[in-house]
């Protein structure tokens, strides 16, 4: 079922950047592994280690869900996007792992980043 409902969500994205970050209304998706604040959401989805943030607000500012896992990888997925969007950047990660999200908001491409949150570690495989 997760797969169908991915390749369904896939077949009508958009590619933003170099065919790992696309976009679908923020409303369109719900996955399990998130962490929510009024203003944004990050959520991880283990079919596929994929991370997704999406944007709830029209402030001007660009969501970002910041990663670890628990054997030293990070990252970054940024929703560029504008208000009420998700974007979803798609990662391969070792599926023995665990990974954490933070969520924030930044303005800007170097602007400071204002921590939203942390998720609990969810199940990578």
């Amino acid at each position: 079922m997760k797969k169908l409902i991915r390749l369904a969500l896939l077949g009508s994205m958009t590619a933003l950047v170099a065919g790992t970050v696309t976009s679908v209304p923020a409303s369109a998706v719900k996955i399990p592994n998130c962490i929510t604040a009024p203003v944004a959401e990050g959520c991880f989805e283990p079919d596929g280690d994929d991370i997704s943030v999406a944007d709830d607000a029209a402030d001007g500012k660009r969501t970002v869900v910041k990663w670890v896992t628990d054997y030293g990888r990070s990252g970054e997925c940024q929703n560029t996007l504008g208000a009420n969007t998700r974007a979803t950047c798609y990662y391969d990660m070792q599926e023995t792992g665990k990974v954490q999200l933070t969520l924030g908001l930044q303005n800007g491409d170097n602007g400071a980043f204002e921590k939203l949150g942390t998720s609990p570690w969810f199940a990578i495989g």
